[in-house]
């Protein structure tokens, strides 16, 4: 799947556009920065210690920033285990404890906090990344951050993996083969 993500950028030229609809508005970016996310969300990933079949999980409604997660998990050579926004707390800490999750990229600041309960069987979660907003949301647990910060993109630009970065996400899916896990579904 990540070969067919980086030969589709020959295939549909430097033109071509990602869009999607925010807040009714009709969004976009290029099929480049759309390949960069991806890149600096896989190589977060994998500073974060996500190795060939860690599982991740994603709790959010659908977008193009989960479509982004998804793209990078796989890269990372993780498995993605989709957890419907509609489920219960319990149902989420449920699928998390059930699939291994120990990473979960959330929508929202009151998911990530639901999932770090103290006590509760979210100690599991070592991570938690939120998809949109800041921490200035009150998001000031331990383990939970911000896309950006996973990205390590405050400031930088789009397109800032490092050339050792690089290196070492290209190897991780190059060395995906069609029989590695790719998602969990509950």
């Amino acid at each position: 799947i990540p070969a067919l993500l980086f030969a589709s950028k020959d295939r549909c030229g430097v033109d071509a556009e990602v869009q999607w609809y925010e807040d009714g508005t009709l969004r976009s970016m290029s099929w480049t920065e759309s390949i960069a996310l991806v890149r600096q969300l896989a190589t977060g990933l994998m500073r974060l210690g996500v190795q060939p079949g860690d599982r991740v999980a994603i709790i959010s409604e659908t977008s193009h920033i989960w479509s982004a997660c998804d793209f990078a998990i796989l890269c990372a050579g993780g498995v993605t285990v989709g957890i419907y926004p509609t489920s219960t707390v319990d149902e989420a800490l449920w699928i998390h404890e059930d699939s291994g999750a120990d990473v979960a990229f959330v929508d929202t600041a009151e998911r990530a906090r639901a999932l770090r309960r103290p006590g509760e069987p979210a100690s599991a979660v070592r991570h938690t990344v939120l998809m949109k907003g800041s921490a200035d949301e009150g998001v000031h647990t331990a383990g939970i951050f911000t896309l950006e910060s996973l990205m390590g993109s405050e400031g930088a630009s789009r397109d800032s993996v490092s050339q050792d970065g690089r290196v070492a996400l290209d190897a991780r899916w190059q060395s995906a083969t069609e029989d590695d896990l790719a998602t969990l579904v509950y």
